[in-house]
Order: C-alpha cells, then sequence, then structure tokens
C-alpha cells in the first residue's frame, strides 16, 4: 500500500494497530506517497508510535519516521503523562486488559455500544508472571504441576491446539507457520506472556536471559510518545486535534509530587514547540473531570500559579525535586506565534484567563486578540461537563425531577 496518504484508526486491535503504524512509518519505508492524515482514535498508542525501540517482535520496524503528517487527531486515547505504579497495577480492580480465556464482559466498541469480549484484571496477568520469574533456572521438565504461566493460559493453548488440528486436516499448513509452533505448552505460555521472540522459534529461549527481558522498565508513557510524534512531524503539521486525550492516573491532588511535575511538564513541553504551517489547533480536553487541566493553567493570561497549592515550588524543593522548566507564558507565547496564519481554534472556556489582571502582559495579548480576529474563521469553546447540563439554556428532566422532589 504505496499510496496511502490518510490512516485513521479507530478503536483498532492493539496488535494490527501497532503493525498498521510501525510499518507505515518504517524510517526506511519506500512509498510513492508518505501518510499526511493520521487520526489516532481510542487506541493504545505506545507500541505503535515508540520511534526507537530495542523491543522487537515479529519483525516490525524498530526505527520510526512520523515526518511528512501534516493533520492530526489524537481522540480518547488516553494520553496518560504517567504509568500507573506496579503495585496499583495489582491490586486496583478498575485496571482490565485483554485476556484470552478470561472472564467475558462488556467493553465500549466507541462507537456509543458494547461489545463481548474476554478480560482479566491486571493483577491477576502480573502476578503469575512474577511467580513465574521466581521459578527461573529451576528444572521444572519433570514437575507434574502445571506452571504458574501454563496454568494462565492453559485454556487459549487448548483452543489453539483444537483449532489447528482441525485446520490440519482440512488444509496443507504452510511449512512456516508449521516451523512457528512451539509444541511444549510451557514454552508458549513464556513467548506469549513476553510477547516477543527471543529467540528462534523452534529452539525455546534461555529461561535466565528470557527473565531480563521479561519485564520492561524503560517503557514511555503515551504522553512522551505523543511529545516525541509531534517533534518529529513540528516543519510540516498544519492541523492539530486533541480531543479528550491527556488524562490522570487520578485527581491532580491525589498525584505524587514526581507525576505532577511529569503531568504539567507535558504542557510546557506542547507549548514550546513551533508549527511553521500550524492553521489549526484544537484542543477540546473539556469533557470530564479525567481530562481537567491543569489548575492555574491559562492560555492568555499567566500561568505561573500551577505550582500553588499542594505542589507548590517549595514542597518540591524540599522533597528534592529540581524543576528544569517553566511554563508561566509559554502559552501565550505559542500563540503569538501562531497568530498570523491560525484559522481555527479550539480552546476550554475557562481557561483563556485568569481571574486576576495582568497589566504587564495586555499589550501583548490585545495584539494576539487582534490578530486571532483576522484570522480565525473556526472557533470553538468548550466548558467541563460534570454531571448535568447547564441549567439556564435548556429544561433537563433529571433538573426538573429534582425541583419537584424539593417542592
Amino acid at each position: 500500500m504505496t499510496r496511502v496518504n490518510t490512516l485513521r484508526l479507530v478503536f483498532g486491535h492493539p496488535k494490527l494497530t501497532e503493525a498498521l503504524l510501525r510499518c507505515f512509518f518504517d524510517a526506511d519505508r519506500q512509498a510513492e506517497n508518505r501518510v499526511k492524515r493520521l487520526w489516532l482514535d481510542n487506541i493504545d498508542i505506545v507500541a505503535g508510535t515508540e520511534q526507537s525501540s530495542t523491543f522487537e517482535k515479529y519483525g516490525l520496524p524498530l526505527k520510526l519516521n512520523f515526518r511528512g503528517v501534516e493533520t492530526l487527531r489524537l481522540r480518547r486515547l488516553p494520553l496518560g503523562a504517567v504509568e500507573l505504579d506496579d503495585q496499583l497495577k495489582l491490586t486496583r480492580r478498575t485496571q482490565v486488559v485483554y485476556s484470552r480465556g478470561g472472564r467475558a464482559g462488556e467493553l465500549s466498541d466507541g462507537l456509543g455500544g458494547n461489545y463481548l469480549t474476554t478480560t482479566n484484571f491486571a493483577g491477576a496477568e502480573t502476578i503469575p508472571g512474577l511467580e513465574q520469574a521466581e521459578l527461573a533456572g529451576e528444572d521444572s521438565s519433570s514437575s507434574q504441576q502445571l506452571s504458574p504461566l501454563e496454568a494462565l493460559m492453559h485454556s487459549a493453548h487448548r483452543f489453539d491446539d483444537a483449532i489447528y488440528e482441525n485446520l490440519s486436516r482440512e488444509y496443507k499448513i504452510p511449512p512456516e507457520v508449521v516451523t512457528a509452533n512451539i509444541p511444549s505448552h510451557q514454552q508458549r505460555s513464556l513467548h506469549t506472556y513476553m510477547d516477543r521472540w527471543t529467540a528462534p522459534v523452534n529452539q525455546g529461549p534461555e529461561e535466565n536471559r528470557a527473565f531480563t527481558q521479561l519485564f520492561r522498565t524503560n517503557v514511555p508513557s503515551p504522553a512522551a510518545c505523543a511529545r516525541l510524534l509531534l517533534t518529529d512531524i513540528s516543519t510540516t503539521l498544519t492541523s492539530l486535534n486533541i480531543d479528550w486525550a491527556v488524562t490522570l492516573p487520578s485527581f491532580h491532588f491525589q498525584l505524587e509530587s514526581a507525576d505532577f511535575v511529569k503531568w504539567i511538564k507535558w504542557y510546557s513541553d506542547l507549548f514550546s514547540l513551533r508549527f511553521p504551517h500550524l492553521r489549526a489547533f484544537q484542543y477540546r480536553n473539556a469533557v470530564t473531570d479525567h481530562t481537567y487541566l491543569p489548575p492555574g493553567l491559562y492560555l492568555l493570561d499567566h500561568s505561573a500559579s500551577v505550582f500553588k497549592g499542594v505542589h507548590s515550588e517549595q514542597r518540591l524543593e524540599e522533597e528534592g525535586l529540581q524543576l528544569d522548566f517553566a511554563i508561566d507564558l509559554k502559552p501565550l507565547e505559542f500563540v503569538e506565534a501562531h497568530a498570523d496564519q491560525l484559522q481555527c481554534l479550539a480552546w476550554p472556556m475557562a481557561r483563556f484567563f485568569s481571574h486576576e489582571l495582568n497589566p504587564d502582559i495586555s499589550p501583548r495579548v490585545q495584539r494576539v486578540i487582534e490578530k486571532l480576529g483576522r484570522s480565525l474563521v473556526d472557533l470553538r469553546v468548550d466548558e467541563w461537563y460534570f454531571r448535568y447540563p447547564e441549567t439556564h439554556s435548556e429544561e433537563d428532566i433529571v433538573l426538573s425531577t429534582s425541583a419537584k422532589r424539593c417542592e
């Protein structure tokens, strides 16, 4: 598919999404057209956009190049600035992952409905891996008991064996598929859990070496991948749409200070970028509390107050966290740099200005507004939605019912 110039991935299967992104944006790919329009909606972007990876699997490209993308939409991803702590993954019952042979449950299909699939809690998937790692190097060939990972994947392996046995009766299985088969359920479970081929598939991995690669400790966060992607396409990007994407692992006042700094730095890095050809900047992160902007972040005002309150600069210093960045007027500087040719702008209503009058930047703000007044043809102003709609714009059954009960 050398002529594809538009790639939309909406609620894609994780493995197919990873393969499409890594193959279309392979740094060595030869094609008539580069992908110019990229739309990533409701997917996991880390595996598919990690630009320089040593985590080889299935022969997918390790080096990526996103240059040439002109239109980018990031929607419902989420773009977490920090990864969940391992202990939270083990105990948090809301952390659900796909699991063959797991519990049947309904997940959102991204179209307003649900679909039935098998899932498991992340902790229930992680614990067998930890238990298996403790057995690394031990001779388990004579044991009559299933290893922890064998037990986890026992049902899936039985289904696989039955499927290929039935297929082989009706069709001639290609030699490369036969060669890739791993008869041992124990070895197959290791390969499956690591999600990679660490050695030729017909030889089996060395357990000690395999488990040193079992748990990656340098996995980038989704937000970090998005930041590098934006940096890569900065010279060609004309339209950027971030829609319900940047999310928190928890409410901001529950964040650890180090995680709070990473969250704020993502915005600092975003507004430090410059896109010479940018005509549309839409930031629609005003849907729910999970997509709440950092308190004190404003587009056309001082943003120094993001470090007030619970995570003040003084507290960060007391905890030994040195800030190597500042955000303050970076959003304003970003708009100043793009105002002349910006034709489309979207931003939350309450985050244009603070409640304080800042005469030191008033002339700059006035000039920016005048430029936007001449260049904008499309303006979208969102407001944070929480529980009920705005009470004075239309009648609402919930509010009407509550009012009657009060009477």
